[in-house]
């Protein structure tokens, strides 16, 4: 394929074009859906294209124009070449562009290709959802039990007019679980899932189990008291909440456009002590993790926040040349709900793997340590409604889903009704304990990496 990528670089050159990059995306995926309690769709799908940029050179800046196909043929490169600089013609230069990614060394990264993956049969995923269902199947008051089952590998490679040529392989592999139950006019639900490059039917097998549980202890619901209380959110809540605030906050773009809380704060404090939140590319298993970025920058271990202070920020190459500092490796080419393949998306910013740790040994404690440093709280497995916070302030308002009262340092009673606003700058400086039960937790742009957190006096409205 990198044959085609770096045929296509010098035709646009040939045509015109002071610098071109071209971007391969393939994937080929494997699903399984279940509803109400039977298998119903299993489908395999195969996508692949190729997306092209140029940069043409006019008074003021350079011109960016953009095309793909997916025709992968020298003859189709050679009409979309054509289309981008025709794009680029009657684009207004941008004074900030300088140039594409230069080339790098690329370092290995290993553990984010799973053969096991591609050699899945349609009737292997088939049986395995059939076998969930069933060790879902655990209470006569269950209703319903939906979800489903991917097994998808990807290939993506790229090339440009300043030396970077490179491909790589990696796999995803996931399950998630919805059940339902009831007892009287109690309903009770519940979910739980698996993400990760390597596919593991006993990982699958915990979330459906997992998922029934919590749907069996979410019956007869209690509400609780309105007021400032302990608030323990786990991986999946952290994960809503992040990608709708911080993620976006500590993107250089929206840094460089005032469009962010953290503007002018660097090395300052922002977070407790407690808090250290760090993107790394480079994680083994994890499904955010790859060598080199959208653009073909290597990927690293970015500090975003370390023991509290601003450390950095998540670049791409345009970014990074407009402030003159590293690129940290940031380029994706997805954005939330984003219905186009990657190859027909210019990059964007977004993380790799975002990870969030305790910035002190003195705050990790199992969760049953964590729990019992609780006199009064709730401790909530997701958010409804963090896609409506505003990034640039920080302000959020969030329902509490899949959540218990805590009391006494003991998971008292499944929460009925429950609301958390505030600003997210307010909740990190308020960051107390980090338990052990670590997760990744697949975004639309790469994944959140983190245990259960216990945040101090959060307004709660009961």
């Amino acid at each position: 394929m990198l044959d085609l990528l770096e045929y296509t670089v010098r035709r646009a050159e040939k045509q015109g074009a002071s610098q071109a990059e071209a971007y391969m995306h393939s994937v080929s995926q494997l699903r399984t859906s279940i509803e109400k309690g039977q298998v119903k769709i299993s489908e395999k799908k195969y996508d692949a294209g190729v997306g092209i940029r140029v940069a043409v050179k006019k008074r003021g800046g350079m011109s960016i124009g953009f095309a793909y196909l997916t025709n992968l043929t020298r003859e189709a490169a050679d009409s979309t070449v054509k289309q981008a600089l025709r794009v680029a013609s009657f684009k207004k230069p941008d004074p900030n562009f300088k140039s594409f990614q230069e080339k790098k060394r690329i370092p290995a990264v290993t553990k984010i290709f799973d053969k096991k993956v591609p050699a899945t049969e349609p009737e292997e995923i088939v049986s395995l959802a059939s076998d969930l269902i069933k060790a879902a199947s655990i209470d006569k008051r269950i209703t319903t039990i939906g979800g489903g089952i991917g097994a998808g590998t990807a290939e993506i490679a790229l090339a440009n007019s300043l030396g970077v040529s490179g491909e790589f392989k990696m796999t995803a592999f996931g399950a998630g679980a919805y059940v339902v139950s009831q007892e009287g006019d109690s309903v009770g639900v519940g979910w739980d899932d698996y993400t990760n490059c390597f596919y593991n039917e006993d990982e699958a097998f915990h979330a459906f189990k997992q998922a029934a549980d919590l749907s069996l202890r979410q019956l007869h619901p209690k509400t609780i008291r309105t007021g400032k209380m302990d608030l323990l959110l786990q991986p999946h809540a952290l994960a809503q909440l992040s990608s709708a605030t911080l993620m976006m906050e500590v993107r250089a773009d929206n840094i460089q456009k005032q469009q962010s809380p953290f503007v002018g704060k660097m090395n300052q404090r922002v977070a407790s002590e407690n808090l250290t939140v760090v993107d790394d590319g480079t994680v083994p298993q994890a499904v955010g993790s790859k060598p080199f970025d959208d653009e073909g920058c290597p990927t690293h271990s970015t500090p975003v926040i370390e023991k509290g202070v601003l450390r950095g920020f998540l670049y791409n190459s345009y970014t990074a040349n407009k402030d003159n500092v590293k690129n940290t490796g940031n380029a994706v080419r997805t954005m939330p709900f984003a219905t186009k393949p990657r190859y027909a998306m210019e990059p964007l910013i977004g993380p790799t793997n975002f990870k969030l740790m305790a910035g002190a040994k003195s705050a990790s404690a199992s969760l049953e340590g964590v729990l019992s440093e609780v006199k009064s709280g709730v401790i909530a497995k997701e958010v409804i409604g963090a896609h409506t916070a505003n990034a640039p302030s920080g302000e959020f308002s969030v329902a509490l889903s899949c959540a218990f009262n805590v009391e006494k340092g003991e998971i008292a009673h499944p929460v009925k009704q429950a609301m958390v606003g505030g600003n997210i700058q307010d909740l990190i400086k308020n960051v107390a304990l980090f338990a052990d039960d670590v997760k990744q937790v697949g975004l639309e742009q790469g994944t959140l990496i983190s245990p259960t957190i216990l945040i101090r006096n959060v307004p709660v409205s009961g």
